[in-house]
């Protein structure tokens, strides 16, 4: 038997009891499909912010934060404490424009953690955003500048705990294209500070959307040439008819390509391990009648199956 059939046998667990395990080739979409480990976004995109800035400045991306603790920096008051504690609350330093504190956005107590630490990871890599100067330096760790924000820091930065991350490797299509409109994007983000530390969540949680409905399209479709699908969209608020573009070239779009995500995902993931070659070929590239690895793949698939 072929090796790439037997190593895909294995990590489906042929010899004992079959699972029908996910990323076996590499790492596709940003999210968990179990409930758990989901991001449901409670918080908002702030804990993916955190996870970005902690990564960028070389810190682990896994932060355990103890209760916030006024007692543990040099703060002396006869204030009530309830006004101290409103003064210095989360939503509050979340907003100024500080890179240092955009480090302290804590992740979800909960499994959906890891959902949120993926995504982070996810959008480094498919934003290239380590190579993107102006990003870094709007993301650099910097001393604290004034009393309010070092009192903040110091309690922070007594409160919390590092543990080592997991590295994670995603293939992408059409990365450039991504990478390009977000370096652009964040060129005329950055000519406003105070704009750019109040909405670069929003922007993050734009191309995520964003790349994340091409990639739908891109895994079930077994004919789409474009790299880019034009897609139109509809206010929340906008009465619309099915005729709308919005609707054809939109949600029904989306929502046809998804019917089966999972199950394509995986199909995709699976057909990539029977395929002698180190790059990842998507749907429309196997199906091709040129494909130049067709050959190999039909034999180890016919092993495969039986």
């Amino acid at each position: 038997m072929n090796n790439l059939v037997s190593e895909l046998g294995r990590a489906l667990n042929f010899d004992k009891t079959l699972k029908y395990k996910h990323d076996i080739s590499t790492w596709l979409l940003p999210f968990y499909t179990r409930n758990p480990e989901r991001v449901k976004f409670t918080e908002g995109f702030g804990a993916i912010v955190g996870v970005i800035a902690r990564q960028l400045n070389g810190e682990s991306v896994e932060m355990i934060q103890k209760p916030f603790a006024l007692t543990s920096t040099s703060l002396e008051t006869t204030v009530d404490t309830e006004k101290v504690a409103e003064l210095f609350d989360r939503s509050n330093y979340q907003q100024m424009q500080s890179a240092k504190l955009l480090q302290y956005q804590p992740l979800s107590t909960d499994q959906q953690s890891k959902g949120e630490i993926r995504l982070g990871l996810f959008l480094i890599q498919l934003l290239k955003l380590q190579d993107n100067q102006d990003f870094v330096n709007a993301f650099k760790a910097e001393q604290p500048f004034n009393l309010y924000e070092k009192i903040l820091y110091e309690s922070l930065a007594n409160s919390d705990e590092h543990t080592q991350g997991t590295d994670m490797v995603f293939t992408f299509y059409d990365h450039e294209w991504f990478s390009k409109c977000f370096s652009r994007d964040i060129q005329h983000f950055l000519t406003n500070k105070d704009y750019f530390y109040q909405h670069i969540d929003e922007l993050l949680e734009f191309y995520y959307f964003t790349y994340v409905i091409q990639l739908i399209s891109r895994i079930s479709d077994a004919t789409e040439q474009e790299t880019i699908i034009p897609l139109y969209f509809t206010l929340e608020n906008e009465p619309v008819s099915q005729s709308r573009l919005s609707i054809q070239q939109g949600y029904q779009l989306v929502y046809q390509h998804g019917q089966d995500l999972l199950v394509d995902m995986d199909v995709l993931n699976y057909l990539n391990a029977l395929i002698p070659a180190d790059s990842f070929y998507w749907k429309s590239q196997i199906l091709d009648e040129a494909f130049k690895y067709r050959i190999e793949l039909m034999d180890n698939l016919k092993q495969f199956i039986e």
